[in-house]
């Protein structure tokens, strides 16, 4: 469902926070993994934390480019800051956030798989995706196991990790459909 944002304008349905730090090398190709998605009702906060690299001309000429995308800038402080910052530059009127690292890429039909699982379970709190470790020039790493080490989560408990269980972490459900995709209560302290 797409709201009217505090300008009269339809609100992007996801709003995508990248906080970035020196990230000149990385910031175009993250940038055009986001701009080729298939979903493209979204808008791009490239918030940057007091980078000396270049970084904040890239992301204004890149925020020049498409109409989406904003660039802001504050003090060097901490990625969770610059996240929380860029957070506040979002639309308001906004249904979904998205924090993206400024050296990763998204898939194409990144964004549609999650607003589509969203869509699909509205009642469900959040969506999540597995990565890959690839280069730069997005081909994955031999030996690559990041998607599996994703999928094993855990959590801290009585002094001790404990394994989520599938379902719990987001993994669907047997019956395929994904519904009751749930973290337990209090499974988070």
């Amino acid at each position: 469902m797409t709201k009217p944002s505090p300008s009269g304008v339809a609100a992007p349905r996801v709003s995508i926070v990248m906080p970035m730090f020196n990230s000149k090398h990385y910031l175009e190709s993250t940038v055009d993994s986001v701009a080729r998605q298939t979903f493209t009702a979204w808008e791009l906060i490239l918030f940057d934390d007091g980078s000396t690299d270049g970084t904040v001309e890239l992301a204004r000429d890149l925020a020049i480019r498409d109409q989406r995308i904003k660039a802001a800038t504050g003090r060097h402080q901490g990625v969770a800051t610059a996240r929380n910052d860029g957070l506040r530059e979002s639309d308001p009127a906004t249904e979904f956030i998205v924090f993206l690292d400024s050296d990763d890429t998204w898939t194409p039909d990144a964004l549609e798989t999650l607003v589509g699982a969203l869509d699909a379970h509205p009642t469900a709190p959040a969506a999540h995706a597995l990565a890959r470790a690839t280069d730069l020039d997005g081909r994955p790493y031999p030996n690559d196991d990041l998607a599996e080490t994703m999928r094993n989560r855990y959590l801290w408990r009585d002094g001790g990790l404990v394994d989520i269980p599938g379902a719990a972490a987001g993994e669907p459900e047997r019956d395929g459909t994904g519904a009751g995709v749930r973290i337990p209560p209090g499974s988070h302290r």
